[in-house]
């Protein structure tokens, strides 16, 4: 199959709920994994529908250019039920060329409702989209009411059907079919008139299209994404401790000021002529002529070297051309540039490209000469690798960041966190991730900036770049005994619009959850004040006793920010808010054993560092082998000016 993205179906003309007995004629808007129409113009179109009893129908339809519609005439006797429907495009010039669009599990898909002729199987037609509307409402209302065998019955549709005609389940598992729950989603925003809280922060933003990444370490990196100015939204990622889960560390809104950046210590390249080197690293010569040398690439470089009163001078030229004296004697050195009997000489404003620099020795210095015997010209050469210190510190044109303020706390889960055993164990429930054992080991994972695969983890600066994915197949490991109780998939992105993570995961053994969380959102105390739901709901977050506060709202907000009140500090300019993606999976509506069901969402008050949101979506739970979980969310930090009037 010729097919590597999700695409999808929208139901455009004719209703989605037929009575027995009548013709169906409908249309259908085509799109690709992006929403886009797709331009099925001179392709062969076939068309099957089924349910879970097999296909019921094949057929043809046709593509109207015109209009950018597939239209499909139904004639063949059906019986009632849920139905979903799949186009097949092919072109008959390109054996290659072969397009799926399936229904999704509420996009596309219709139902025939019994009527006389359901002896007989007489049929379908279709009615108008205002003979349908009471219908619809109703049918709107009993899935909202009974959302659990709607969801599951769907899903498995989906799973068994859909998914094989689209992506690898690993990815589709990862994805959470964002584009089947998206109208589900739209339908509850507008029932329960829900703002985006995420959308406006968005909204108020002076983002451009790219963004900076800086490596750190082994897996551990920033991403700044900047809001306007020299003001940047900073995502600090890294690797777990004890496993693999690369992890939303915390966030933060720093300022971001080009400049020299400092990224390497190196002695020079060559010693010409004779020079005196016994006692490293303070070498000298007393040879008019003699020479050391550096190539380098940079912005800057700043020259150690020896001082003392018997110290002569050097001419300094880069790239060939004469730049400066630089004298060694100690009454030469600027007070700024000496380091007890050391000097450490800046030379800055260079073009950040590939240099050659030549230090040339000329002899005592005029204005001071050496206070006995020859004039020395001093250079620094440190030999023990041990220590860190080089004849030059070397710079590149970089950012150098200073925090403003923190906003999510650092060392507190985000994602999730799964308190696990496996049943017919009797050793204690641990962590998943990694709460200080390792739980999550890497099968497959893969971190891409634009498209690049990362593999050396060398520090750098930061670099300017669009995106970035973290692709992560994991195992999830009991500790106690070794044993692989689930494989977790999970791809995290990360770029203008935040950080946002979709992860699947898929038991392989029978499984007790004592309690777990999705979609945590921890917050520096020093910068929340309130916290404000999408449903309108108003909290103080100033708390720090240790207690909590309960939502009643039975779960249903899907976004939730933190902002600052305080009319004194420019943080009242900021928030910081998080979304639930497909929130009937990741909350888990209509499941067995949640926290406090309905209501499930609290807000911690634990100390005067950290207020956090907690969707306790698991409580004294048991995941049978075999069953898949999946959820996910998005956070984003953003200017917000006046961020208290416009939330509220």
């Amino acid at each position: 199959m010729n097919m590597t993205n999700h695409t999808r179906l929208d139901l455009v003309e004719g209703g989605s709920i037929f009575k027995q007995g009548e013709h169906a004629q409908l249309a259908f808007n085509p799109r690709d994994y992006s929403g886009k129409t797709v331009d099925l113009t001179g392709k062969d179109i076939a068309v099957a529908i089924w349910n879970d009893k097999g296909i019921m129908y094949e057929g043809t339809a046709s593509f109207d250019s015109t209009v950018q519609l597939i239209r499909l005439t139904i004639n063949q006797l059906l019986q009632h039920g849920d139905f979903q429907i799949e186009f097949t495009a092919t072109d008959a010039a390109n054996p290659d060329y072969r397009r799926k669009f399936p229904s999704g599990e509420y996009e596309g898909k219709i139902y025939i409702k019994p009527s006389t002729d359901n002896l007989e199987y007489a049929g379908i037609s279709v009615t108008t989209v205002s003979q349908l509307r009471t219908e619809q409402e109703e049918k709107q209302q009993q899935f909202e009411q009974a959302i659990v065998p709607q969801v599951d019955e769907l899903k498995q549709r989906v799973d068994e059907g859909v998914g094989a005609f689209t992506e690898d389940t690993e990815v589709l598992d990862a994805r959470m079919g964002e584009f089947n729950l998206r109208a589900y989603n739209e339908k509850v925003d507008n029932q329960l008139n829900q703002r985006s809280l995420y959308d406006l922060i968005l909204e108020h933003n002076q983002i451009t299209s790219g963004i900076l990444v800086k490596k750190k370490a082994d897996r551990r990196f920033d991403v700044a994404v900047p809001l306007g100015g020299k003001k940047y939204a900073v995502y600090y990622l890294y690797k777990d401790i004890a496993d693999d889960y690369i992890k939303l560390s915390s966030g933060s809104v720093s300022t971001l000021e080009e400049d020299d950046e400092w990224y390497l210590n190196e002695n020079a390249d060559e010693y010409i002529g004779t020079w005196n080197k016994l006692s490293p690293p303070s070498y000298y010569t007393t040879e008019i002529g003699a020479k050391y040398v550096k190539s380098f690439k940079g912005s800057r470089i700043d020259v150690k070297h020896y001082t003392d009163d018997r110290g002569g001078d050097f001419n300094v030229t880069i790239d060939g051309v004469f730049h400066s004296v630089l004298s060694t004697h100690i009454n030469n050195v600027p007070s700024e540039e000496l380091q007890s009997t050391r000097g450490l000489r800046v030379i800055d404003g260079l073009e950040d490209k590939e240099h050659l620099i030549e230090f040339e020795f000329i002899g005592a210095n005029s204005m001071h000469p050496p206070a006995g015997g020859i004039a020395r010209g001093w250079s620094f050469f440190e030999e023990r690798s041990e220590l860190s210190a080089r004849t030059f510190e070397i710079y590149e044109k970089g950012f150098i960041e200073t925090e403003s303020f923190k906003l999510l706390e650092e060392g507190s889960n985000k994602e999730f966190a799964l308190r696990v055993q496996p049943i017919g164990v009797s050793t204690s429930t641990e962590w998943l991730p990694d709460h200080g054992l390792g739980t999550v080991f890497s099968v497959s994972q893969t971190v891409l900036f634009d498209g690049i695969a990362i593999t050396d983890w060398t520090p750098s600066k930061y670099e300017r770049i669009s995106q970035v994915v973290i692709m992560q197949s994991m195992a999830c490991i009991y500790p106690h005994t070794g044993q692989k109780i689930a494989n977790l998939s999970e791809v995290k992105t990360i770029n203008v619009n935040g950080a946002s993570f979709k992860t699947s995961i898929k038991w392989i053994e029978d499984v007790y959850v004592s309690s777990g969380y999705v979609g945590m959102f921890p917050v520096s105390r020093q910068f929340a004040d309130r916290l404000y739901t999408s449903l309108g709901t108003d909290l103080d977050a100033t708390n720090s006793s240790g207690g909590r506060t309960e939502l009643s709202e039975k779960a249903l907000s899907r976004e939730y920010a933190f902002y600052h009140n305080s009319t004194q500090t420019e943080k009242r300019n900021y928030a910081v808010a998080m979304k639930f993606h497909n929130i009937a999976e990741s909350l888990r509506y209509g499941k067995a054993n949640r926290y406090n069901d309905p209501h499930v969402v609290w807000l911690e008050h634990r100390n005067a560092d950290m207020q956090k949101l907690y969707p306790q979506v698991l409580d004294n739970h048991t995941f049978n082998k075999g069953e898949v979980y999946r959820f996910g969310a998005s956070f984003v930090i953003g200017r917000l000016f006046e961020a208290e009037k416009l939330l509220k």
